[in-house]
């Protein structure tokens, strides 16, 4: 029997760039499987060592299988030393759900060294070929991986927010915690070295390959290191956020939903202004742009109800909102490998990108923008208070922008240095210019943050993942294993059908019956009548 792989991505069929790599290694690779037994998995991820041994049989390897349940306690513990360790999965039983630990990994060995793919989940199995090629060029190169410096602050609450919501109430004010804890996992199941840079007084040397920054809230100062690292060559992935809108119902008001952008001020457009780049949307300088959009997502948001005048109830809600704006289809760039085969992006509380090309041709920079808005955007001016609801449901005609308008960029080219200015006529910071043996800097930058959170990051029916995958692999990676983590194929969403249009579909479906029945009629009587003509 010949195995046909016809999934989208093909994930167990060996690709050119894995066989280039295993040409190049001397002595040849042999891999160990160690794996938990079928009846530890839940009946729909029974096949996964299935899967996985058919991806390494495709590549050519060979490869040994070790159940976890057979190992020994000492050899379970210099497995998770190496870095190889069990994960949880959770399974439903007699309407239970209960949590256990398997163990899914690859180790790529050859005579004197060895690369690990440390934990493979079920949804990790359509980039087999990606995991396979990243672990291959490690051992090729006897290093440990691409380093990513991670920054994500802390998000806090402010004195009256923690006054007004728990205080009050007699409760204690919670300790912030990181909201982006599942990204440095997913870039460390993917093989990355993440290091976590301080947000307060972040680093970037080291030789980092890649900076990841997600809503930065770092001191203004800062910024110019952070342009002389891209200026020197750096890469980096910087995702902003220009505030959260915030849900609440009152007793005074009928318990009418209402709405409140929460600022975050980033102020990144310090340096982004610099190059021809900002982010609309920024509230410490005067009235703020709310960005919406007709082609708009569904999403569960958590909303605190005021009862009394001491009591708050906190009740999570499927809301569908203009400031959900989903970029689909049309609106993902199908030239980047980043975007290409994505299929939706659901950019949450998401803030436009202005561009001055000018500039940007000036300094030499190439911009392509990855993901957009629908041709039918609007804003609201917002300057204090709730959002109205006319401005989220009927928008005037003067409020309506032309679209599309970027919500992701990636800008690449030979960055100038940047120094801190006059406060004065200069501004905050100033060009100091390029060097020109420096190699060229590249920047993807995402309109919101909030896409990438814990809660939000694996969200169904979007590719947040995916993109930041994508983005990495793309600048810390070579084209080639960039365009095997790009590889899996996904559906393209559907845009956002108005009022009208739902209507007229819902009566074609009710009438499409009873009128082929009636056309039917029409002709067999008609036939009859001949017939009998005849």
């Amino acid at each position: 029997m010949i195995p046909v792989d016809l999934t989208n991505s093909a994930p167990m069929t060996r690709s050119a760039v894995v066989t280039e790599i295993l040409s190049r290694i001397q002595g040849g690779v042999e891999a160990d499987l160690i794996i938990s037994s079928d009846e530890m998995w839940p009946a729909v991820l029974k096949g996964t060592e299935l899967d996985i041994r058919a991806a390494l049989r495709s590549a050519g390897i060979r490869y040994q299988v070790y159940h976890s349940e057979r190992l020994s306690p000492e050899d379970r513990h210099r497995l998770i030393e190496s870095g190889i360790e069990p994960f949880t999965i959770e399974r439903i039983e007699g309407d239970e759900t209960i949590r256990s630990q398997v163990w899914s990994a690859v180790r790529l060995r050859t005579q004197t060294i060895s690369a690990t793919i440390p934990a493979i989940e079920p949804r990790m199995l359509k980039d087999m070929q990606f995991l396979l090629g990243a672990a291959l060029r490690r051992l090729e190169r006897g290093s440990p991986g691409p380093t990513i410096g991670l920054i994500s602050d802390i998000p806090r609450l402010t004195a009256a927010q923690a006054f007004d919501e728990y205080t009050q109430m007699g409760y204690t004010p919670p300790a912030g915690s990181n909201p982006f804890g599942e990204v440095e996992r997913l870039l460390t199941r993917y093989g990355y070295q993440v290091r976590a840079i301080n947000p307060n007084a972040p680093h970037f040397g080291g030789n980092l390959d890649v900076v990841v920054w997600l809503q930065p809230r770092a001191p203004v100062e800062v910024l110019p290191e952070f342009g002389n690292y891209l200026a020197s060559g750096g890469k980096a992935f910087v995702a902003l956020q220009q505030y959260k809108v915030k849900q609440r119902q009152y007793r005074g008001r009928g318990y009418d939903t209402v709405y409140w952008p929460e600022p975050q001020t980033h102020r990144f457009n310090e340096y982004l202004k610099l190059i021809g780049i900002a982010q609309t949307g920024e509230k410490s300088r005067g009235p703020a742009e709310i960005l919406m959009d007709e082609n708009q997502g569904q999403l569960a948001l958590d909303t605190r109800v005021y009862q009394r005048s001491r009591y708050r109830e906190m009740l999570t809600q499927e809301v569908v909102r203009p400031f959900l704006i989903r970029a689909i289809a049309a609106g993902l760039s199908g030239s980047s490998p980043i975007t290409a085969h994505l299929g939706a992006l659901l950019y949450i509380w998401g803030n436009r990108f202005t561009v001055d090309n000018t500039k940007l041709s000036e300094l030499g920079l190439n911009v392509i923008t990855l993901a957009q808005t629908s041709a039918r955007p609007w804003r609201f001016v917002w300057d204090g208070g709730w959002i109205p609801e006319p401005a989220l449901s009927s928008p005037s005609p003067e409020q309506f922008i032309d679209g599309p308008l970027p919500l992701a960029l990636q800008v690449q080219g030979l960055f100038p240095k940047v120094m801190p200015g006059d406060r004065g006529a200069q501004g905050e910071f100033v060009l100091e210019g390029r060097d020109p043996a420096a190699p060229h800097g590249e920047l993807v930058l995402s309109a919101s943050s909030e896409m990438f959170t814990d809660s939000n990051i694996y969200l169904n029916g979007y590719q947040h993942d995916r993109f930041l995958l994508n983005s990495v692999a793309a600048l810390a990676l070579g084209p080639d294993l960039a365009s095997l983590q790009s590889r899996p194929l996904y559906p393209e969403a559907f845009p956002i059908q108005t009022r009208a249009s739902k209507l007229l579909w819902r009566l074609i479906a009710i009438a499409a019956a009873p009128l082929l029945l009636i056309a039917y009629g029409v002709w067999h009587g008609r036939r009859r009548r001949v017939s009998r003509s005849v």
